[in-house]
């Protein structure tokens, strides 16, 4: 107990100083009437922070510690010399869904000038009622507000709020799966991560100003909790954290909705430990059915609103008519397009071998199952773009993680085949995606189906 008050008394004073000292900046900018926006969403950020440093003490071992921080500030910096890389040496047209954040936020600055109140108000009523909701921007203000009022700008603050703990749980979440599969899980986390880096699918919409990868981070985050506790008793708090995670990531963008539609009842309907099919196939009467039941009251009522206004009163297969291409047959061929044939038949491989295998075999099952679920259900009202295609990365991240256990099983020699053949196809994807635009699926064998855009040309610097 005293170990935990002191704990507490640290995050108080580090939390309590930097909202101090973010108020002292906002009104030594004379940006007063930004002062509650900004110390909402500090707090925001260190909520995001927080729930990173406990996801991490709960499933890093201590010994890891230190390489896991290296290996994740690594990852950071890399990340960030690859965004600044492209923000800086492009001349970009930025229009359409591309700045769609950038005028949100704005127009949030606006509405909090006029009144706190209508500033406040925005937030709750834009997350009920509008397809873009301000919520991704309230994360931003902090710091963005004190920035040059760019779109560069806004993507590299969004990259330094929003994606780096993204990273970090994509590193979480690798080590989690090598314990549950037990393999080293250092090995595991570094080959995971840079191949997330490389990965130019979470990174598309990402780099052209739509910061919805942000999503990715409540995704993975509700994984680990999932993967690092068996449900073998009712828990509160665990249903609590659940809920408002999945609320949060339903607020900041609405498709993300079908993936919790596809993982979260599979998972909790399958058993932990698939051996056979013989016991235990339905577990909704036993804890975990609890834990289930307790997620969807607690999310219900929360979500009441947003389910009246945008579930039931809306009819979203007639508005979306136009972005409806084909079914879902169509929409596996798309997805084709924007992993890259031979990326999609390593996580073939990928989801293969964990159907074979005890310890991954549950969460490879619940992933392709609901892979299936969300691709049927989104495409009864429309196709997936690049950003809408990131729900479906939490999927792709299992079976790709499958195939890095399958490489490090093998003998050296082989391990190093197998990963040299993953990360020089990623690479081989990331470079055709700068360099090379494909209106079609016709650069499927090496590389992927869009460049990152073609509205930009390049302004070398060197």
């Amino acid at each position: 107990m005293i170990y935990k008050f002191k704990l507490y008394n640290r995050y108080f004073i580090s939390h309590t100083l930097l909202i101090t000292i973010i108020s002292c900046i906002t009104f030594a900018t004379r940006n007063t009437q930004l002062l509650l926006l900004n110390i909402i969403s500090i707090m925001a950020i260190l909520a995001v922070f927080d729930l990173c440093i406990f996801l991490f003490k709960k499933s890093i071992r201590r010994e890891d510690y230190t390489f896991t921080f290296l290996l994740t500030a690594a990852l950071v910096l890399a990340g960030l010399s690859i965004y600044t890389f492209f923000v800086i040496n492009r001349v970009m047209l930025y229009e359409s869904d591309h700045t769609v954040y950038y005028d949100l936020t704005i127009e949030l600055w606006a509405l909090f000038k006029k009144s706190q109140i209508k500033g406040l108000a925005g937030i709750v009523l834009s997350c009920w009622h509008s397809d873009y909701s301000y919520l991704i921007c309230v994360f931003l203000s902090s710091v963005y507000s004190f920035m040059p009022h760019t779109h560069e700008m806004f993507i590299l603050s969004y990259y330094a709020l929003l994606i780096v703990p993204t990273y970090i749980t994509f590193i979480i979440f690798a080590y989690s799966i090598a314990e549950k599969a037990k393999i080293s899980p250092r090995k595991m986390a570094a080959i995971f991560g840079i191949c997330m880096l490389l990965f130019p699918l979470p990174h598309f919409a990402s780099l052209l100003g739509m910061p919805d990868i942000f999503g990715l981070f409540f995704c993975f985050s509700t994984m680990i909790i999932l993967i690092n506790n068996r449900m073998e008793r009712y828990d509160f708090f665990i249903c609590l954290l659940i809920s408002v995670l999945t609320i949060i990531l339903i607020y900041i963008r609405r498709w993300y909705l079908f993936w919790i539609i596809g993982f979260l009842p599979v998972y909790f309907v399958l058993p932990h430990h698939i051996k056979g099919i013989k016991e235990n196939t339905i577990c909704l009467s036993c804890e975990k059915g609890k834990n289930a039941l307790g997620i969807l009251v607690i999310s219900g009522i929360m979500l009441s609103p947003f389910i009246y206004h945008n579930l039931i009163n809306r009819h979203y297969s007639e508005e979306y008519s136009q972005w409806m291409i084909g079914g879902m047959t169509f929409e596996l061929y798309n997805q084709v397009g924007y992993l890259g044939i031979l990326f999609a038949a390593v996580l073939l491989i990928g989801f293969v071998y964990g159907l074979f295998t005890n310890e991954i075999r549950d969460l490879s099952l619940t992933s392709i199952i609901g892979f299936v679920i969300s691709i049927f259900l989104f495409t009864r009202i429309q196709n997936m773009g690049k950003h809408q295609s990131l729900l479906l990365v939490p999927y792709y991240s299992v079976f790709l993680c499958n195939y890095i256990v399958f490489s490090l099983k093998k003998k050296k020699f082989v391990t190093f085949i197998l990963v040299g053949c993953l990360v020089s196809i990623l690479l081989l994807n990331g470079l055709s995606s700068i360099l090379v635009w494909h209106d079609d699926l016709n650069g499927l064998f090496l590389f992927t189906k869009y460049a990152i855009s073609s509205r930009f040309t390049w302004n070398l610097k060197f």
